[in-house]
């Protein structure tokens, strides 16, 4: 039986191993993950509205995996999930509020030790000192890192004009709930932008390659996340009232967004509120497509194109005026399920449309490129090369009590989804069971359906045998004292 003693045993004997045995498909290639976050699923390849040229040409050229769902709908635990191959409950940053320990192994030491150069540009959330050797990294820029950022700001800014609130946008922000919270400014060039300065980073570190080493490169850049700071040109690329605004059933229907709602009060939005967020998230979007654009380029004008595995995800989705919510802590697929597309010599072209989990991905890429991770994920490259399903269901949490209590669950099999919401994160006991195939906007709630009560039976017993396997943290949870 895989074990977490058994998994800590494993990763400490590659750490001294000189090279690890390669037995993947597309062996010795480069890897370039591009991170983006909260970016919404939905909003990518053919979208009436957002417009995404870069990552559409990369779905084109690679394959887009359209059922790969997060560990837990939110930034930090998230992250972590995909660094370690374990469930939030394991690796323990239960929230943005929880400290990660980085010395629960990360799956990136397995790149390192195989003789990859390991970068980390931009965020992974750990709130963990970040320094350069921890967590994988040979080097890691970001502002927890042990490298200067404000340097790397200064060095880089062509100009000292001050960014500045739209006049416009302010007196709606203003009447908006959570205003404060979303209102970003126009900045005046991009180089006064975070995310533009990463991507700038990210073609140095590619032109840095001398050829004779492998890298591992990682670019999480924080766009579309609010508030949504973009450069002026960028900004009023869409007109509000062109917008969608709220879709869908009311937050209220369901006991997951309801709780949003209520923490949030969403129900206090208005239509123009939704429509001027919509229209920032969605140019928010399109800007960070221009800037993978960039890394993009640059990779094939090195002539590194057939030589690299190139993976493109986010953290996990935005709710973007679905059900009259923003942000994630849902269930629903626009907030826990997560894009992802791949390309690389090799690996076919198309859709992948079985189940993949987060805590599958390095396990998935190292299976790719011939290096073993490890973890409690799965390795599904065998599955992706064949188009075969390599998972029967994934699974999620949120709202993780430090007593072990699990708040929300999820298990998604491959028609039908599963959320069970529990006491006493919620108020009562409650069930939504969907069929993605027949509803994939998830619109018809099956739980009280007779018909469906053995599908929502077998869900329910998959996540308590899931449960019961997973492994508490080694490490005391801490949480942060500040921010």
């Amino acid at each position: 039986m895989f074990t977490r003693r058994s998994f800590l045993s494993a990763l400490g004997a590659a750490a001294v191993a000189p090279q690890l045995r390669r037995t993947g498909k597309l062996q010795g290639l480069n890897v370039l993950y591009l991170c983006a976050d909260e970016h919404n699923p939905r909003l990518l390849g053919g979208h009436p509205i957002v417009r995404t040229p870069n990552l559409d040409r990369l779905a084109g050229e690679g394959l887009r995996c359209t059922r790969t769902y997060v560990a837990t709908p939110v930034c930090a635990p998230t992250r972590q999930a995909w660094l370690t191959g374990l469930h939030t409950w394991e690796h323990g940053q239960f929230g943005n509020r929880y400290v990660f320990d980085n010395r629960v192994p990360s799956l990136v030491q397995s790149f390192r030790s195989a003789g990859y150069r390991t970068t980390c540009l931009g965020k992974l959330h750990s709130w963990s000192e970040e320094v350069d050797g921890n967590m994988g990294f040979d080097r890691i820029l970001n502002d927890k890192s042990g490298e200067s950022w404000s340097a790397v700001r200064r060095t880089r800014r062509v100009t000292m004009a001050a960014p500045a609130f739209d006049v416009e946008d302010s007196p709606i922000y203003e009447t908006m709930p959570q205003g404060s919270r979303f209102r970003g400014k126009l900045r005046p060039d991009p180089s006064t932008c975070d995310s533009w300065l990463l991507a700038q980073e990210a073609v140095a570190e590619l032109r840095r390659n001398p050829g004779t080493t492998p890298f591992f490169l990682y670019l999480g850049v924080r766009a579309p996340h609010h508030p949504y700071d973009l450069p002026r040109d960028w900004y009023h690329r869409h007109d509000p009232a062109d917008m969608p605004g709220a879709v869908g059933a009311a937050a209220s229907v369901s006991p997951g967004t309801g709780r949003q709602a209520d923490m949030n009060d969403w129900g206090a939005f208005k239509p123009e509120h939704h429509r001027l967020l919509q229209a920032r998230y969605y140019a928010s979007i399109e800007y960070m497509d221009h800037l993978m654009g960039l890394v993009l380029d640059e990779l094939d004008a090195l002539g590194l194109r057939e030589s690299t595995l190139v993976v493109y995800m986010s953290d996990h989705g935005d709710m973007a005026g679905e059900r009259g919510c923003w942000l994630k802590h849902t269930m629903f697929d626009s907030s826990a399920r997560k894009p992802l597309i791949l390309r690389g010599p090799g690996l076919r072209t198309g859709t992948y449309e079985h189940l993949v989990s987060e805590v599958d991905l390095l396990a998935t890429v190292g299976g790719l490129v011939g290096v073993e991770c490890g973890g409690r994920g799965k390795d599904l490259s065998g599955a992706l090369l064949a188009g075969t399903a390599g998972r029967d269901c994934a699974f999620a949490a949120d709202f993780i009590s430090r007593k072990g209590s699990f708040g929300m669950t999820m298990a998604r099999g491959p028609r039908y989804k599963l959320t069970w919401y529990r006491k006493p994160a919620f108020r009562e006991e409650a069930f939504e069971l969907f069929d993605l195939d027949e509803d994939p906007e998830e619109t018809t709630d099956l739980a009280e359906d007779p018909l469906a009560g053995a599908v929502l039976q077998d869900l329910k017993e998959r996540c308590l045998a899931w449960e019961e396997q997973l492994v508490p943290p080694t490490y005391p949870l801490r949480l942060r004292s500040t921010g």
